[in-house]
This record gives structure tokens, sequence and C-alpha cells, in this order.
């Protein structure tokens, strides 16, 4: 029989005895740095100093769910029952807490009480016969709250089965609720040094993996942390450097020892620090580096220098940038000035296109051209129809020169040829061609309409094919693949409906928009078309921003987006 188990159990769990083995514990967890083994010892040593046969003690989060749970004094069955048995919820833990279940500190809930009967299923019951009980039940309840400095409630400690079979009264908790003082205590303790560790770990990460050169000294002005980025960047290892004059890594020795005087000093109100300071290091190899240095003087509590610790950034790659940037200043410049320009004649140019086209349609109506023809001038009506024409298509050239400037503002390439004496001019006919975007069928009777919006979604970056009438329309999608067609109503030898008809069925992806002139439309084509899928209605005369939106938006829900056209042009 050992010396303990010799000695009486009233001695025991006497109040000197349990002092001791309060200190003893208390040294044993300042020992250990497990905080489940900490937990472990406050069980077991209230099991055996406090008066109770069984301890569980459980950790919670801020939300009251258990995150750790620690026990002694149970079976290996008993250990798997509790696992197994239901969780308490967190609004039951919190009502536990209440002052009507207060017994000195801590909380005795009685099996006979409402919150007893919600947790009667709770815990593990007691192999000990009720006779060995004086007036606590089997199934009343202790329990002990582990309180943070701050009163926050960090879990709590159970206990069952006392060994003087009474109820507990303020005195006979004392020792246990020293032992959770002290258990809260480790609890405290261990978080802070995991949070230091933590902490820790992040700032090695940091100094090591900085892109940034971090170098440190100790009071002699000597390298004494040195991390990967100040290698990549001067070209040292630590084991080169470490140890050695920090004044050696900058190009002029004179302002390296004015940046220490001043980190050591705090001159000019700088409290011991740099900010951002504009300096240059020399690397292994002799190469200047200029750098941003921010820089402080580090001193302990006492006030006593211990070094200085400064971030260097290389500045090469910020350098490299102003340069480029001061070259391509002039060319945006230009740029600007080229896209402001051509954006001011393109709305001269939308204005002067749509207004030549009502002109031209106007002119072509079958009362108009009789009018003429009663009077004897049908030949002047050919002539300003021809004029108008000619307006047209050179108003679409300008707008072409104009795109191409726009396509030369955002970067595209361009030559020069030779203009008057040293003077040079941008070859236009030179400049890159435009990404189409489709290839669209225009058939139309009108000559002048079609070859006119040919010239100008050609203009816009689509490859463009034309049909006299709708008969040519159809014969032309059945030999080829077009993208969309785009078809007048009022036309011989096949209407636009008929072509409309006609397309889906050899090619349901191709789009479908009709051109009606002043709304005509007798047979209700448009209805119709409208039904069956038609994309869009262009009404002349028309704007052409309309004509180039209508065909962009009909491309775009058939998966070919227009991204490759240039900007609107007229």
């Amino acid at each position: 029989m050992s010396e303990e188990s010799a000695t009486p159990e009233s001695d025991r769990r006497g109040p000197a005895t349990q002092l001791t083995h309060l200190l003893e514990v208390s040294a044993a967890m300042l020992a250990s740095s497990d905080l489940a083994e900490q937990l472990r010892l406050v069980a077991s040593a209230i099991v055996e100093v406090c008066g109770y046969r069984r301890s569980v003690i459980t950790l919670i989060d801020e939300e009251w769910h258990v995150r750790l749970r620690t026990h002694a004094g149970l079976t290996e069955s008993e250990a798997k029952a509790l696992e197994e048995s239901p969780a308490v919820s967190p609004e039951v833990r919190r009502r536990i807490l209440n002052e009507r279940y207060r017994v000195g500190n801590s909380y005795f809930v009685a099996h006979g009480s409402r919150l007893g009967e919600e947790l009667s299923d709770v815990g593990i019951a007691t192999e000990r016969p009720a006779t060995e009980f004086v007036d606590w039940h089997p199934n009343d309840l202790l329990f002990v709250p582990l309180q943070g400095k701050d009163e926050r409630i960090l879990g709590t400690i159970s206990v069952d089965d006392p060994v003087d079979g009474r109820r507990p009264t303020p005195r006979s908790l004392q020792i246990l609720e020293l032992f959770a003082r002290e258990a809260a205590f480790a609890i405290e303790q261990s978080q802070l040094l995991l949070d230091l560790r933590r902490t820790e770990e992040y700032l090695e990460n940091v100094v090591k993996n900085s892109r940034d050169a971090i170098v440190t000294t100790d009071p002699k002005g000597s390298v004494a942390i040195w991390n990967d980025g100040a290698q990549r960047m001067l070209g040292y290892t630590s084991e080169e450097i470490l140890g050695e004059s920090v004044l050696r890594l900058y190009a002029s020795p004179k302002e390296a020892q004015q940046i220490m005087r001043r980190l050591m000093s705090g001159a000019d109100g700088d409290a011991g620090t740099l900010d951002e300071l504009e300096t240059v290091l020399v690397s292994k190899t002799g190469e200047s580096i200029p750098v941003s240095l921010s820089a402080s003087a580090l001193y302990d509590p006492n006030g006593e220098f211990l070094g200085t610790a400064g971030i260097s950034r290389d500045l090469r790659p910020w350098k490299r940038l102003e340069q480029e940037l001061v070259a391509a200043e002039k060319a945006s410049t230009l740029s600007e000035v080229a896209a402001s320009l051509c954006h001011e004649i393109n709305n001269f140019l939308e204005e002067i296109l749509s207004a030549g086209q009502v002109s031209l349609l106007t002119l072509d109506r079958s009362d108009i051209r009789e009018m003429y023809e009663k009077s004897g001038k049908s030949g002047a009506l050919d002539k300003e129809v021809e004029r108008l024409t000619v307006i047209s298509r050179e108003a679409l050239k300008i707008a072409g020169l104009t795109n191409q400037l726009q396509s030369i503002a955002r970067g595209g390439t361009y030559e020069t040829e030779e203009y008057v004496d040293d003077i040079k001019m941008m070859n236009v006919h030179a400049t890159e061609p435009v990404a189409g975007g489709g290839r669209i069928l225009i058939a139309d009777d009108r000559e002048y309409i079609r070859e006119f919006l040919k010239d100008f979604l050609v203009l816009e970056g689509f490859e463009v094919d034309v049909a006299v009438d709708g008969q040519e329309a159809l014969d032309m999608v059945r030999g080829h693949h077009y993208d969309l067609v785009l078809s007048d109503i009022k036309m011989p030898n096949k209407n636009g409906y008929e072509v409309f008809e006609g397309v889906r069925a050899m090619d349901p992806m191709t789009k479908v928009i009709l051109m009606t002139a002043y709304g005509y439309d007798p047979s209700h084509s448009i209805v119709k078309a409208s039904q069956e899928g038609l994309s869009a209605v262009l009404y002349k005369p028309f704007q052409m921003a309309r004509v180039r939106d209508a065909i962009v938006k009909a491309l775009a829900a058939n998966g070919n987006g227009h991204g490759g056209t240039p900007e609107p042009s007229a």
C-alpha cells in the first residue's frame, strides 16, 4: 500500500492539503504550454482533493459552443457516454448561470427544478446507491464558471458525486472555486501565448516574404536582420552581411552617417524616424540602386537605444516608368486632340449623312418625280439626286479618315511619307485595316440606297454584299453564309417578308432586319415577321447611327459581337 493511499481521506481533503495541492498544480500548469494538459491537471486535482469523485471542464467560444472538454474520475465507458450525450445548447448554458441557482460563486441546479428536469439527460449517471447521499440527489448538477479578467465566461467546471453526499455551501466550495480561478488563468495565458506565437509567425513571414528590403541594425550599426527582399535587391546573402556595418550599403558614406544621426537624435522634429527618404544604395556587384527608405530608431522601455529598423523600396521600376511617361505624354496629348477632333467631325457628318438620306428619299418619291416630269425638269431631278449621292459618298470618305485617326489615337500603327521640305505626313492609305464585324447582305432596288449602305457598313468594319431585288437576295443566301440580311420591304421579284421567310428557312441563325420608307407596309409584313423572329425594323429616312446600333444589337444577340469595329464614324 502506498503512502498516499494510506493517508486518511479526511487528511487528504483537509484545507492545508488542498492549498498545498493547489500550489503544486499551479506550478505544474506554469511548466506546461499545452492547454489540454493544464486543464487535465486541474480536473485531476479537483477529484483528488476537492471532495468530488468526478469532474468535467468544458471550454466554450464567444457563441457559447463547446470548443474543448477534459475530465477526470470517469471510467472509459463513462467518458464515451459523456461524449455521446446530447449537447447543451448555448441558451441553456446561459440559463444555468442564473442568480436563482447561485451558491457562493458557483451554480447549483437541483434535480426537482424546472431547469433540472430539462437537464435530466445531461451528464453521466452515478453508480453509487442513493443511501450514500445525504441531501445530494444523483441528478443534481453543480457548475463553477471559468471567468476571465474581463468577466467573460470562458467555460465551466462541472462536478459530481460529492464524497460527503451533501449539497454544496459557499464554504465547501471555496477550494473548488480557487481551482476554477487557476483554470481560467491557464486558459487566458494559453490564449495569450497562442496569439503571441501567431503574431511572431506572421511578422516573421512578413519580413521574410516582403519584396522590399527589410534591414535592422544593433546599437553599433551592424546588420542584425537581413530578409530575402534585401538579398534579391542588393545581392548579399545573410552569411555575407550579418554583423557588417550598414554604412557599406550606401553609395554616399556621408549621407549614410547623416541618416544614422537623424535616426538617433530625432532631428528636425522627426522623433527618430524617416519617411520615404529617397537615397541610393550599392549592390554587391557595385550597381547604384535608387530606393525609398523608411526607417526608425528602436528603444527599450527604459529609453535605451537598441538599433534601427528600415524598409527600402526599389525605385528602379518607378524611374523607368517616369521616363516612359515623359516620352508618352506628347503622344498622349496628340491622341487626345485627334480623338476629340474626330468625335466632333463625326457628329457633323452624322447630320450631313442623315439629311442627305432624307433629301434623296424625298426626291425619289413618285409624286415628286411625277411633278418634275410634268414640268419637263426630270433631268434636273436626276442631277440633284446625283449631287446628293456624291455628297453622301464624299462624307463617308471623310468619316473613313476620322476612323483611321481614331484607330491611331488608340495605339494603332501607321506609316509616314514626305510632304514638303523636311515635313512628313501620315500615309492614311497605309494604316492598319479595321477588324471585320460580320458578313452582311443588303437587298434594295434603289441603287443609291444599297451602295450608300454598303459604303457605310464597310467603313464600320463589315464585309458587305448587295442584291438588287428579293430573288437575287435569296439566291445569294442559298450560296453563301451571311450573319445578317438587311432587306427593303417593297422590292420586285420577292418582297421583304418573302426574303425574311426564305432566309429563316435556309439558315435560322442568320438575323434579318427589314427597311421601309415612311412606314410603308400595306401587307402587314412587319407585324407578321416580328412575331416570327424579326430582329429589327428601320424606317427610312433613318439616322445612320440607328442603322449601326440595330445591326450591332442583332449580331450580339446571335453571339457575334461587334467588338472589332472602330468608333462610330457617322
